[in-house]
């Protein structure tokens, strides 16, 4: 009569472990507002939306509740998330998904985050007072959906604005700055190409796509930038690249080719302005000669 009360003690037990075994794993996804010129800005009464999108075509959105400003940030270990443009405003916003980031050490504010010297704070310096002193918004999800490649929009809420973001593509790819304006570049050729050749609906339209997405890739590089110049150029080609867009929607091929050369002089802008930026490689170190 005793063994009955612990047997049922144990197949209770092994059903609770059965139950969290079975709870799918999540990541703690966080979406930030960046504005560059009040890094702690508040956003009352915003909310915003993730909606993803899987290769199948499949598609979720998830409804991500704002965390209130100063509330203290959990992981700072977390990696920095992707950053694109929010249509329609001067705001970027930063997606994170979860990652952890690499181990580093602890980086005291520079004098630009301070306001010490005068000059506007790198875009790395407004990360870290967002991520410190912002508000953010946060949901728990599946991470099979974050797993593999998809495609992401947010959308954010202010009164009664709604503004979307452009297009995430994950994971998370490595890629230099430059390397993408060289895509882009390509895109352009590619397009001019077709256009010329005039090639249907079928041939322009995986074009025209990818170099809206190439753009898009830019926006790192327009929130580095406090003097705003590179954004301008990149929101110029992101106009005319819709633009083309609706060209090849109507099959106007002569519109198309039009249009992918005045996107030339800006994109040569932006190609000078990250050269510029591109920090210098570290010489090897010299072997002492014996």
């Amino acid at each position: 009569m005793k063994m009955l009360p612990l047997a049922a003690l144990l197949l209770l037990t092994a059903g609770i472990a059965s139950a969290d075994q079975d709870k799918p794993e999540t990541r703690e996804v966080r979406i930030y507002v960046l504005d560059r010129a009040v890094a702690d800005r508040n956003f009352k009464d915003a909310a915003a939306m993730l909606t993803l999108e899987q290769p199948s075509g499949r598609s979720k959105t998830f409804l991500l509740p704002r965390v209130a400003k100063g509330t203290p940030t959990p992981d700072e270990d977390r990696a920095t998330g992707m950053i694109r443009g929010l249509t329609g405003t001067p705001y970027f916003v930063e997606l994170q998904t979860g990652e952890a980031a690499a181990p580093a050490r602890a980086e005291e504010p520079t004098e630009k985050e301070k306001g010490k010297d005068g000059a506007a704070p790198s875009g790395q310096d407004v990360l870290r007072r967002v991520h410190r002193q912002g508000v953010y918004f946060v949901h728990k999800i599946p991470a099979d959906l974050l797993a593999g490649s998809f495609a992401a929009t947010v959308t954010v809420r202010m009164g009664s604005l709604t503004f979307t973001s452009e297009e995430f593509q994950g994971p998370k790819a490595a890629v230099a700055l430059d390397e993408v304006a060289t895509r882009v570049d390509q895109s352009l050729a590619s397009l001019k190409t077709k256009a010329e050749e005039q090639a249907g609906f079928m041939d322009l339209k995986p074009t025209v796509t990818k170099l809206r997405r190439e753009l898009a890739q830019l926006a790192p590089a327009g929130f580095e930038d406090a003097t705003g110049a590179f954004e301008v150029d990149r929101q110029w080609c992101l106009a005319l690249a819709r633009t083309i867009d609706d060209a090849c929607d109507r099959g106007q091929e002569a519109r198309v080719l039009e249009l992918s050369r005045q996107c030339g002089p800006r994109l040569k802008n932006m190609q000078s302005m990250l050269a510029r930026t591109k920090k210098e490689p570290e010489p090897a170190p010299e072997i002492p000669v014996k």
